[in-house]
């Protein structure tokens, strides 16, 4: 990705929290099932359903590994590039868990567990001018 910006451009990325990912979504309360730290072996997820609209997809295995926001911030660098801004945020645009309530902004946790767990991270960066 570093090498498809031009000196001076800005990479953008909002996406789930990885500590969002380690939570069990069909739990009763926040409660944590999978890993947040990268230990080599991929999660395997047998789904069928699709983000974007009612239908299903025809290969429904995919294979997942925990990127920790360390991984992904210091990737960043390591091409190179600078850090300008890190948010967290604690709405989504999806619903993540059934136990998600609607807020203005998307999904989030009820109140009493909002402020326990990011929903998401936002990251710009610039590559360096030459």
């Amino acid at each position: 990705m570093a090498a498809l910006l031009k000196p001076g451009g800005t990479f953008y990325i909002r996406d789930g929290h990885p500590a969002l990912y380690a939570v069990d979504e069909d739990a009763k309360g926040l409660q944590l099932r999978y890993p947040y730290f990268n230990r080599g072996e991929a999660q395997v997820w047998d789904e069928e359903s699709t983000y974007v609209g009612d239908g299903k997809v025809a290969h429904s295995r995919t294979y997942q590994w925990a990127h920790p926001l360390s991984d992904i911030l210091n990737s960043l660098i390591g091409a190179g590039l600078q850090i300008l801004r890190l948010d967290e945020g604690t709405t989504l645009p999806w619903k993540f868990s059934p136990r998600m309530v609607d807020v203005p902004d998307g999904y989030a946790w009820p109140d009493a567990e909002r402020d326990l767990v990011p929903c998401t991270y936002t990251v710009v960066a610039r590559k360096p001018q030459v």
